[in-house]
């Protein structure tokens, strides 16, 4: 085939187990108003009418179609690469479908723009019907936020193949996220544009890969370790400080309580312990009882400050107290302190991990588990209620509303020499819901008795 001829686009579909909604992935394609392509479906291993629907178009000349044995995305992905003729490529999955227009608007940005790695569009969600229900814009990520840790959708970003190649593909050991993968690797140092304008139909279904909750988490932290190993070098020593205090809970010496037949501090103690990352653990409380819990541990990187009592009140700066202590163990204020409260008990050593992962990828001042608000919520005004949080049919990022959960928050110790705890960039981290619960009174306590007895 001549350089004149030679297709410019590579589209690649995976399809396993995906047969009832591969004719209208496959047509998307056809329909485009840009004609220089090549697609190249992969029947991974189907049990279906996968490949009675790719047989309808093995005779079309710039269809080529392969058979995989269960091998998942991300080798696909990697065979895309080897058997493409393409100098971009794009990924289109099989349960989802391509605007007419979206082949010929993103190519026409990489073409103009010899620097750009990447493009990708804006996008619908659509139901098991095809119906949409809500459309999701980006706000220009590429220009007005500049966060690892938010990439777009991978079913439909372009990516010119000479990149790809450089950054050495795909991974192959996570079986999902693997736009995150490419993305943590190619925005750092490459150029990329989101388009705002919705090119893409993303179907939501009960049995899509969206749903695989646990695979996608281990994958994200997976790439998110990666990726921060060589920034954590520069961001340490790690403290973690379990704030306590001997009143000013709903009941007297909150960390007394017992969960099981643990009080909370022991859990929390043996959590960060446990997630073997802090260089030290520092147990901050006013009430002197607690260091006989620390003294059980004899734990080398555990100790206990004592606070002052003034310092422990409702809405005092914690700040303060965290200030001191660098003040006698870390006069430089080198590296970050992860603040682990007592009121969240069930939070995940792994989410730890991540969370420092994610503040070190980002490289903001703050990072403060959040839980995402998807129900309505109001104020009171002259009228009546007030809607806070819009919940659009198209939705943003910035669209949503967070609340602090208690759950941890991580601040660079240089901020603490600034009088300020959270420094000038903050960035949300989801925490899993699971993890979010929070003891508020007595019959949380209970709760989280039961919920213990079924963890164990």
């Amino acid at each position: 085939m001549s350089v004149k001829n030679r297709n410019k686009i590579t589209v690649y579909i995976a399809c396993h187990n995906y047969g009832r909604y591969l004719t209208a992935a496959i047509e998307s394609v056809l329909r485009q108003t840009y004609t220089n392509w090549e697609l190249l479906i992969f029947n991974d291993n189907s049990e279906d009418n996968t490949e009675e629907i790719i047989e309808k178009y093995k005779n079309f000349p710039k269809i080529l179609s392969y058979s995989t044995k269960g091998v998942g995305l991300c080798k696909i992905a990697n065979k895309a690469i080897k058997k493409s003729k393409g100098e971009y490529l794009i990924r289109l999955d099989a349960d989802d479908i391509f605007n007419e227009n979206i082949l010929q608007i993103l190519v026409t940005h990489m073409e103009k723009d010899k620097d750009l790695a990447l493009a990708f569009p804006d996008y619908y969600l659509i139901n098991e019907k095809g119906e949409i229900y809500s459309e999701i814009k980006r706000f220009n990520l590429s220009k007005q936020e500049n966060l690892i840790s938010t990439p777009p959708n991978g079913a439909c970003m372009m990516i010119r193949k000479k990149i790809l190649k450089q950054i050495g593909g795909y991974r192959e050991d996570l079986g999902a996220q693997d736009g995150f993968d490419v993305w943590s690797k190619i925005h750092p140092k490459y150029k990329t544009l989101n388009v705002n304008l919705p090119l893409f139909y993303y179907r939501r279904h009960l049995d899509n890969m969206t749903n695989s909750v646990r695979r996608i988490v281990d994958a994200r932290r997976a790439i998110k370790k990666d990726v921060a190993k060589e920034k954590l070098k520069t961001l340490s020593p790690i403290y973690c400080v379990i704030p306590c205090r001997k009143y000013f809970d709903f009941t007297k010496q909150l960390w007394n309580q017992k969960i099981g037949n643990k009080t909370l501090l022991e859990m929390v103690i043996e959590s960060c312990i446990r997630s073997n990352i802090f260089d030290q653990i520092i147990v901050a409380s006013d009430d002197k009882k607690t260091k006989l819990v620390v003294d059980k541990f004899e734990n080398s990187k555990l100790s206990f400050f004592l606070r002052d009592s003034k310092e422990t009140i409702r809405n005092h700066d914690l700040s303060i107290c965290l200030k001191t202590i660098m003040k006698k163990k870390n006069k430089e204020f080198k590296g970050m302190t992860f603040i682990k409260y007592l009121q969240t008990p069930f939070v995940d050593p792994e989410t730890f991990k991540e969370l420092i992962n994610t503040m070190a990828i980002n490289d903001v001042d703050c990072t403060v588990g959040v839980e995402k608000i998807g129900d309505p919520l109001y104020r009171k005004n002259s009228y009546g209620l007030e809607p806070i949080n819009f919940l659009k049919d198209i939705v943003t990022d910035y669209d949503y509303v967070y609340r602090e959960t208690l759950t941890c928050c991580l601040i660079k110790n240089e901020n603490l020499r600034n009088g300020n705890l959270y420094g000038s960039t903050i960035l949300n981290y989801v925490v899993p819901s699971a993890e979010c619960f929070k003891l508020e009174s007595f019959h949380d306590l209970e709760i989280a008795n039961i919920i213990y007895k079924k963890l164990i």
